[in-house]
Formats: structure tokens, C-alpha cells, sequence
């Protein structure tokens, strides 16, 4: 190659790095009573080494209290690898168990490595579509794989009369879960069902106000146990 090229490539790489490496988004780890590398950095799915080069670690002994630097991985799949289970691959990636098997398919916890895992909606996942001018219920449902019928029977439509702006469900559910809409935000969902953030998180498992598009999240809290009361038996 060229002397020229090199000086070029070289000259590029020394410009731009400093502006990648801004680009990068940390995430960050507080060190618990127990914690070790091993488990961490299992967690976020990241190497130990990784670990100790990102903060500057070098032995394995580790101080309760003491901030981690990880990057948020912005992947939309994940390769299951020896010893990873599904609910620790939800919490590494900001997401639910519940997300990860509506979008894989998947009816229990059971994977296994080599298993390539979905950990965002693509936009074929969305359960909203907003119609378009020119658009038709038949056309809509054909590019959505569903009958006109059932598409109509999900919106509670009497007539395939449909106008631009509105908005069509793709997915039936239970009326204790709201459908994440494109532009939605946690605190907008949390107001609307009269919830507050911590609530909405609480009942959905969720480690961080992120959310996608497709998502499916409960928004009833779980009915309060009923009082009972004792009686004692008497003749007749």
C-alpha cells in the first residue's frame, strides 16, 4: 500500500477517534456486597478483560460502592452463549422476559447457545399502524398478514370505512395492557392509567425507562387480597 495512503488512513483515524469515542454511550454499574467480575460481567454480556480495560482495573478484587464505566450496546440480537439464561439476557439489555418471548416465539424460558434472540422490535413488530391517505382495510391487512375480519373485529369497526390519521390495533389484548405506540414515553403511559413511572416499572420488571415500539405492558396493578373473616358453625 502506498506511503501516501497510510499517512492518509492514519491522519483520518487520528481525527475521528476522539469524536467516536464521545459518541459512546456508558451505562453504569454500582458494586454490590457479593458482586465479582465473573457475575457482572456476565450480566451485561461483556468480557472481564473488557471490564478491567474500560475502568482501568487491574487485579479481580472489586470495592463496594465503586462505579463501573460499561457501553450501552445498541444491538438488536443476541447469540446465546454456554451458561446464559433468559431473564439475565432481559436485565443486561433494559428489557422484560416478557418482550423477549413475544418477540422469539418463545412460551417458556428454555434456549440454548447458538440461539440467535430478537431484543428490539423491528417495525414489522409494531401493534399500531397509522393509516395512510389512499390506504384500504384490505390492503392493510394483506401487508399485516390478517384477514379483513379479524382486523376489523380488533378495532371494534362495523364498516371497512377507515380515514388517514387513524389508528388501527394488529394485535388483540387484554384491556390491563397498553400497546407501545411509536413516540410513546413511559411517564405519558404512566399519567394516562393514572400509574406513576415507579409503579409502571415495578409491574413490568422494567430496569430503565426504555421502551420499544410493539412492547406490550401491563398497566392494572394487581387486585389487594380480599379480607376474609372467620365464622363459626352453628346448628341449622
Amino acid at each position: 500500500m502506498p506511503r501516501q495512503i497510510l499517512l492518509w488512513i492514519s491522519l483520518l483515524l487520528t481525527t475521528w477517534a476522539p469524536i467516536l469515542a464521545v459518541a459512546q454511550e456508558w451505562q453504569t454499574h454500582t458494586i454490590q456486597r457479593g458482586d465479582n467480575l465473573t457475575f457482572i460481567a456476565r450480566k451485561y454480556g461483556v468480557t472481564i478483560q473488557d471490564l478491567k480495560t474500560w475502568n482501568d482495573l487491574h487485579g479481580d478484587r472489586l470495592q463496594v460502592g465503586r462505579h463501573l464505566r460499561i457501553p450501552v450496546q445498541n444491538e438488536e440480537w443476541y447469540v446465546v452463549r454456554s451458561g446464559d439464561n433468559l431473564s439475565d439476557i432481559a436485565k443486561a439489555h433494559h428489557t422484560t422476559l416478557r418482550m423477549l418471548r413475544q418477540l422469539n416465539g418463545l412460551t417458556g424460558s428454555v434456549i440454548r447457545p447458538g440461539q440467535k434472540l430478537q431484543l428490539q422490535p423491528a417495525p414489522a413488530d409494531e401493534a399500531v399502524h397509522v393509516v395512510r391517505r389512499g390506504e384500504n382495510l384490505s390492503l392493510i391487512a394483506q401487508r399485516r398478514g390478517l384477514s379483513v375480519g379479524r382486523l376489523k373485529r380488533i378495532n371494534s369497526l362495523s364498516s371497512d370505512q377507515i380515514h388517514p390519521g387513524q389508528k388501527l390495533r394488529l394485535r388483540e389484548v387484554e384491556t390491563t395492557v397498553h400497546m407501545v405506540e411509536r413516540g410513546d414515553a413511559l411517564w405519558e403511559i404512566a399519567k394516562a392509567y393514572n400509574l406513576s413511572v415507579a409503579e409502571l416499572k415495578r409491574l413490568n420488571n422494567l430496569t430503565s425507562d426504555r421502551i420499544y415500539p410493539g412492547q406490550e405492558l401491563t398497566v392494572a396493578k394487581p387486585d389487594t387480597a380480599p379480607q376474609l373473616a372467620d365464622y363459626v358453625v352453628r346448628p341449622g
